[in-house]
């Protein structure tokens, strides 16, 4: 029986989301796109060939953010679940071996470099294996799904001019990706307070992060979060006091 074994990465993966708050819970829910170069040295271009063709890949991944000593929690309280249930019976990134699985759509294949879309992993992260999705063994929209309950319909961003434009500003002078983590935090349950760090606000909420808070309204039944405006928040310091 082998008792332990070492992982080397074949690729890295590549895009403009480097924080964790920029990172989708689950791949069909990621933005924007992003870029898996393999490793020089070993013909794994090689390897990529016969890819064409194939509308998503299995990528399998470390989570290399969460290196730590410390054993993860082996339960868990999942998003959208009043109750813990055991890691493995979740999608936690805190696990064990800290190894993830996601099936991103492939869009192109040039070389070293697959450019593929709807992953939710972080920039620079490492990746260990890729297998294309076969629906015909890899899917089963049949089966249960234990606590898991219904798929929930992700609501749309909406932004206004002024919000977009300060959203912007934002990024360029602080290298805060404001947007990202709106689309993070509000494509589900964009009401939640207990969880999230939304606020009942007279207007409709509030999302805050450090010293900025995001307002808008929701709009239940066209599935819609209309992002109104960008403000600092007065009770946080000032961005000159964080640099």
């Amino acid at each position: 029986m082998v008792t332990e074994t070492s992982l080397s990465p074949i690729a890295t993966f590549h895009s403009a989301r480097r924080g964790r708050y920029e990172v989708a819970h689950q791949g069909v829910l990621a933005l924007g796109e992003g870029t898996i170069v393999v490793e020089p040295g070993h013909n794994f271009e090689q390897g990529l060939q016969g890819l064409k063709g194939f509308d998503r890949l299995w990528l399998v991944y470390l989570f290399h953010l969460n290196q730590t000593e410390d054993a993860p929690p082996v339960m868990v309280k999942p998003p959208r679940f009043e109750h813990k249930v055991g890691v493995f019976a979740t999608r936690s990134p805190h696990r064990p071996n800290p190894i993830g699985i996601t099936p991103a759509r492939l869009l192109h294949v040039a070389g070293r470099m697959l450019t593929v879309a709807q992953a939710d992993l972080l920039d620079q992260t490492p990746i260990v294996d890729i297998k294309p999705y076969l629906p015909f063994c890899d899917a089963f929209p049949e089966a249960a799904v234990g606590w898991g309950g219904l798929a929930p319909t992700p609501y749309r961003l909406l932004w206004s001019e002024g919000a977009r434009e300060r959203v912007a500003e934002i990024a360029s002078a602080h290298d805060l990706r404001l947007d990202h983590y709106a689309e993070v935090q509000l494509q589900l349950d964009p009401t939640d307070t207990s969880r999230k760090r939304i606020r009942a606000t007279e207007q409709g909420f509030a999302l805050d992060f450090r010293e900025w808070s995001l307002h808008y309204e929701v709009r239940g039944e066209a599935q819609e979060v209309w992002i109104e405006q960008v403000t600092e928040r007065p009770e946080f310091p000032g961005p000159s006091s964080l640099k």
